[in-house]
């Protein structure tokens, strides 16, 4: 790895810290789903605020905006507002015109100490339209009270054609010692950062894999990533083979990807990258990669739901070191989901993804989790004492999905009426919410129903749903529970689940002629 910053940046930046943090210290892993500038300049058609353009959604400082204050409110449910001590971050964007780059966080927050967030997106100039996101995240979050000194990039000068619209980003409240940078195949650099924790040596690995978990036409661009994490992972434990080093961020794999996808001759996250649930074993140094997902119920182990399946894409993986005496040690069974029901959490449980539509709202596709550490003072010759320690076995073999069984419980639905007369900018704000609907099936293609004033498409991922109402005919009055969608700019109601469909749950109203 490469020095990233010099001796004067680090003695300049610790005259602004804190006295001391305290023993602990906590670590985020968050994706924050696509967090872009303002420059105009993006690889998604989304974010090139091009409002004269009717293909181009007219992003803007306001939504960015918007898209920080969510980022700001999950940093401050962290440890009652103090938010967590170091943070590894996903999708940022990768800034295309680093006209005004910056490097030091705090010389940055100084120029702009008397102005707001606020104020410098209300009429920013050049030099404010041309920063990159990091540059706006730390200012949002100074201006809430959350001061990161330190901050570790993926290097940005091999900008191309080529380059992924991402980087990954670790804020720290202590100091980097180093930072290493690793292209790895069909996906973002990994960058590896080492951190100073009141005199001992910390390592986090940030990365962002090859999309598309559950497909075997990926998993080899998912291979080649873990390669080169183990590849820096085999470096690092060679020459220290207790060392405290962590492996984060978005893996783009389940946590048992091997045991769901047998078909997987090789898998990047459990065949190379070693990641299991034998926590004892990796406490003795026996097995060298725990994954903290085996921390929590079966119940609770999912960060993301894509077309109803639970996933665990984000990911805190740490080594043996982080079990001894010696520097840094894992705080048993401290791993965790930031949960904030309506801000990133719907009534489903689902996480709240960022729209354009309303104005922006909700967050992330994904939940961030978060462990929890200590320094310690021994000579690395005691094992931590662990209580109901991970076992492997502890693991299903299929994907968990979404229960939307409201005969078991579940929110309790609006009258369908009450979208009666709204314009699409009210309409945009209940997207999401949960309806009892009345009305009238009035076609089959597409599937239609009419509701007083209403006419929107009727959809279903359940192939139940479809088969109890396939005897439905033209005219007949249909009454059902739905989630109020919209898709490719038209509204919609969603049926996830057959006890979703009311009255001998064929969806049917009796005739009454």
């Amino acid at each position: 790895m490469t020095k990233f910053v010099s001796s004067l940046f680090l003695l300049s930046s610790l005259l602004f810290l804190p006295s001391a943090y305290g023993e602990k210290f906590s670590v985020l892993v968050f994706n924050v789903e696509n967090l872009f500038d303002i420059d105009g300049i993006a690889m998604f058609d989304d974010y090139q605020m091009e409002p004269g353009d009717p293909n181009k959604t007219p992003y803007s400082p306001t939504l960015l905006r918007k898209k920080l204050d969510f980022i700001v409110t999950t940093l401050l449910a962290v440890d009652e507002g103090k938010g967590p001590d170091i943070v590894l971050f996903q999708e940022f964007e990768r800034d295309r015109t680093p006209r005004s780059s910056i490097r030091d966080p705090l010389e940055f927050l100084e120029k702009w100490k008397r102005d707001t967030l606020d104020s410098m997106l209300a009429n920013p100039n050049d030099w404010v339209t041309g920063l990159p996101t990091h540059a706006f995240l730390l200012k949002a979050l100074a201006d809430s009270g959350l001061v990161y000194p330190y901050m570790a990039l993926a290097e940005e000068d091999r900008l191309n054609e080529e380059s992924k619209a991402h980087i990954n980003a670790v804020f720290s409240r202590f100091p980097v010692v180093d930072i290493g940078t690793f292209p790895t195949q069909d996906a973002r650099e990994v960058v590896v950062v080492e951190l100073d924790v009141e005199g001992r040596s910390f390592t986090v690995i940030n990365n962002h894999w090859k999309s598309g978990a559950s497909r075997p036409d990926t998993e080899p661009s998912r291979v080649m990533n873990a390669r080169t994490v183990r590849k820096v992972l085999d470096q690092i434990l060679e020459e220290d083979p207790r060392a405290d080093v962590m492996v984060g961020g978005d893996l783009n794999s389940y946590y048992n990807q091997s045991l769901l996808f047998p078909g997987m001759r090789e898998t990047g996250i459990n065949t190379i990258l070693r990641s299991q649930g034998d926590e004892l074993a990796v406490a003795r140094g026996e097995r060298d990669m725990y994954n903290l997902w085996f921390e929590l119920p079966i119940s609770q182990r999912f960060s993301e739901v894509w077309r109803d399946m639970k996933g665990t894409l984000m990911h805190i993986i740490i080594a043996p070191g982080l079990y001894d005496d010696r520097g840094i040690r894992y705080i048993d069974n401290s791993f965790e989901r930031i949960l904030i029901p309506e801000i990133n959490l719907d009534e489903w449980g689902r996480p709240i993804r960022f729209r354009f539509e309303g104005g922006g709202m909700g967050g992330s596709d994904h939940l961030p989790i978060l462990a929890r550490f200590e320094t310690v003072n021994g000579d690395g010759s005691k094992i931590m004492e662990l209580s109901d320690p991970g076992r492997e076995e502890e693991q299903p073999d299929r994907i968990l999905m979404v229960d939307y069984n409201i005969e078991a419980g579940g929110p309790m639905p609006k009258p369908f009426d009450s979208l009666l007369g709204l314009n699409s900018e009210q309409l945009d704000q209940l997207v999401g919410e949960f309806f009892e609907v009345k009305g009238e099936w009035t076609s089959w293609n597409p599937p239609t129903v009419s509701s007083g004033d209403l006419q929107w498409e009727f959809y279903s991922p359940s192939d139940t749903v479809w088969s109890r109402m396939g005897d439905v005919s033209l005219g007949d009055p249909v009454h059902f529970y739905a989630e109020f969608g919209k898709w490719s700019g038209e509204y919609q109601w969603i049926v996830r689940d057959p006890s979703w469909l009311m009255v001998g749950r064929r969806g049917l109203e009796p005739r009454t002629n």
